[in-house]
């Protein structure tokens, strides 16, 4: 993929990623749910309002952004992530769309280079948008799919 390309492909991926957040906050109000609970051994999560779980998603880990210092650790490059299937295969389909390039190594980045990656990982994987977890120093964000209530 040439840089015209790359770029192309970019601001595509952020414009569906936008769609596809719109999409999940209509039809199941991701964004109001108080709390999540991450199942790693099952790469699922699940959001909650009071005691009752409502929400569930498989989930594909997809990097983390240190915000302080702004740097991006993909996935596989991260020890806090566990999800070795969920997260091979992420790095095979970036490289099989041939974005191995940027999808090597812990780089030094801004936001919106971080919400193109983003975006980039969810078109590739087909996923049903993300869920960001911001925590004090970092931002970790993960792929969603076959995302349901729960009854």
């Amino acid at each position: 993929m040439n840089k015209q390309e790359l770029k192309h492909f970019l601001a595509a991926s952020y414009e569906m990623l936008q769609g596809k957040q719109n999409e999940l906050d209509d039809k199941f109000g991701l964004s109001y749910f108080e709390s999540f609970k991450l199942a790693a051994d099952e790469a699922r999560i699940f959001f909650s309002t009071g005691s009752s779980q409502m929400l569930g998603a498989q989930y594909t880990p997809i990097g983390s952004f240190l915000t302080s210092e702004g740097v991006w650790t993909w996935s596989w490059q991260n020890v806090t992530f566990t999800e070795e299937r969920a997260i091979a295969r992420l790095q095979k389909r970036l490289n099989e769309k041939g974005l191995s390039t940027f999808a090597d190594s812990v780089t030094t980045v801004d936001e919106d280079m971080v919400w193109q990656w983003v975006a980039a990982s969810v078109d590739v994987l087909a996923a049903q948008g993300i869920y960001k977890v911001q925590e004090s120093t970092q931002t970790h964000f993960f792929a969603l799919h076959e995302v349901c209530h729960i009854e």
